[in-house]
C-alpha cells in the first residue's frame, strides 16, 4: 500500500476529526488504539520549543480555562441551548464582559472544549460533557487548586528524600505542600471539607462508566459452576455504596446465592440500600467475617495503600478463601512493563503524590499476592488498555 503524501494525510486525518466512524463507539480497544498513535504523530512533529510551550505554557492555560468556563457556567449553557450561541448570547448569560469572554472562547476552541462553527457561533463539545454538570465541574475546580499546589511541590519533596521511591502515606508531597507532617491524606481533606466534598462529587461522577468485572471475566461462566448455596457468592471488599455488586447483580440476574457489599461503618450506614444486596461495616485490616465465599472482590483500593499493608489486607482475605473453591478478583491498573498510556502513569504519580504509594505491574500485583499466601490463576486486561484490569488469584 503506497504512503500518503502529507497533503493526503492531512485531508483524511481532518476527515476523520470531521467525522470519527461510528463503529469506534463500540470498539473501545481500538478509539483507545487510534487515539495512542494520533497523539505519537503529534509529539513525532513537535520541535524543541514546541515541546517546552507545551509543557509549562500550554498545558497549565488549558486547564485554567476550562476552569475560567466552569465558573461562568458556559459548558452548562452551551449545552441546555438549541443551536450555536454568539458571543453576546453567551455574555448576557454568563455575565462575562465581552472582551474577556471572547479571549477565553477563543482559548476553548483551540483546547478542543468547545466548537467554533462560524464567526461568531460556538456550540458544545460532546467530550466535555461532564463539565456541563454544573455539580461536578464546581467540585472539580476546587479539586484542581489541592492538586496542583501538591503536585508542584513533588519535585522539592523528592529532592528532600534524595530522589528514594516514597512509601509513607504520611510523608509525600501533600504533606510538604500544606505543612501537615504526619498527617495521612484523609486527615488533611478532612480538615477542607468543600475540598473533601468535592472529591466525594469527582470520582462517583467520573468513575460511572469505569470498567466492570462482568466485562472481562466469565462471571457465570466461572463463578456459577459448582457453586455452593450454603455460602455467599460475592463479596464486595470496601465496596463503597456497592455500585460493582449492583452492576454485576444487574448485568448476571441468574447468578445465585447472596452479594455482601463491605466498608467502614460511615460509609455502610450512608450506603443507599438496594434490594438483594446486603451491607457489612468491616475494616478490611482486620479478620474477614465471611467465611469461604465463592467470590471476593477488591476494586481500587490496593493502590491507596503501601506494600506491607496490602499484604495485611489480602492476608485477611486469604485465610477466609476456601482452598479450591474460593477466588479473588483484584480490580485495578494493571501497568505494563513497556508503552504504558499516559492515564496511567498518571494515575501512578497521583499515588506517590497523594498517598506514597504507586500503580502495579503485573509483575508486582503477582509479588504482592504470593507474599500473602496466594497464587495468581489468571490475568485479564480491559481492550482500551487504559481501563483497570482483574487480577484473579487462589490459594
Amino acid at each position: 500500500m503506497p504512503r500518503l503524501t502529507p497533503q493526503e494525510l492531512l485531508e483524511e486525518l481532518e476527515a476523520f476529526a470531521e467525522s470519527p466512524p461510528a463503529e469506534l463507539e463500540k470498539e473501545p480497544g481500538q478509539a483507545a488504539r487510534i487515539s495512542h498513535a494520533a497523539n505519537k504523530v503529534v509529539l513525532s512533529l513537535e520541535k524543541p520549543a514546541d515541546v517546552v510551550a507545551r509543557l509549562f505554557l500550554s498545558q497549565p492555560i488549558e486547564q485554567l480555562t476550562v476552569r475560567v468556563a466552569s465558573r461562568l457556567g458556559l459548558f452548562r449553557v452551551l449545552k441546555e441551548s438549541n443551536g450555536p450561541k454568539t458571543l453576546k448570547e453567551l455574555a448576557a448569560a454568563t455575565g462575562a464582559d465581552e472582551v474577556l469572554l471572547a479571549r477565553v472562547l477563543r482559548a476553548l476552541a483551540a483546547f478542543g472544549a468547545i466548537l467554533e462553527v462560524n464567526e461568531d457561533g460556538y456550540a458544545f463539545a460532546p467530550s466535555y460533557e461532564l463539565f456541563a454538570n454544573q455539580t461536578f465541574a464546581d467540585s472539580l475546580d476546587h479539586c484542581a487548586t489541592f492538586l496542583n499546589l501538591t503536585y508542584q511541590a513533588l519535585p522539592d519533596f523528592l529532592s528532600s528524600i534524595k530522589f528514594a521511591d516514597p512509601t509513607d502515606p504520611n510523608n509525600t508531597a501533600v504533606q510538604q505542600a500544606f505543612e501537615a507532617q504526619g498527617q495521612g491524606i484523609l486527615e488533611i481533606l478532612m480538615a477542607r471539607p468543600e475540598i473533601a466534598r468535592g472529591f466525594g462529587v469527582m470520582m462517583n461522577t467520573w468513575g460511572e462508566d469505569n470498567s466492570l468485572i462482568q466485562d472481562l471475566y466469565p462471571v457465570k461462566e466461572k463463578l456459577a459452576q459448582n457453586f455452593d448455596p450454603e455460602t455467599v457468592m460475592f463479596v464486595d471488599v470496601g465496596g463503597g455504596y456497592g455500585q460493582k455488586a449492583i452492576a454485576l447483580k444487574r448485568a448476571v440476574p441468574d447468578l445465585p446465592g447472596r452479594f455482601i457489599v463491605q466498608d467502614l461503618p460511615d460509609t455502610i450506614e450512608h450506603a443507599p440500600k438496594v434490594e438483594d444486596i446486603e451491607y457489612q461495616a468491616h475494616d478490611f485490616l482486620t479478620e474477614q467475617p465471611i467465611k469461604g465465599a465463592r467470590a471476593y472482590y477488591i476494586r481500587q483500593c490496593l493502590h491507596n495503600w503501601p506494600h506491607e499493608k496490602c499484604v495485611t489486607i489480602l492476608s485477611q482475605l486469604a485465610k477466609a478463601m476456601k482452598p479450591g473453591y474460593s477466588r479473588l478478583f483484584i480490580h485495578e491498573l494493571i501497568v505494563p512493563q513497556r508503552h504504558a498510556g499516559t492515564w496511567m502513569v498518571t494515575q501512578d504519580f497521583n499515588m506517590m503524590t497523594l498517598c506514597g504509594t504507586r500503580e502495579r505491574t503485573e509483575a508486582q500485583w503477582r509479588e504482592l499476592l504470593v507474599e500473602a499466601g496466594l497464587k495468581v490463576s489468571g490475568v485479564y486486561y480491559p481492550d482500551d488498555g487504559v481501563s483497570e484490569g482483574v487480577v484473579e488469584a487462589e490459594l
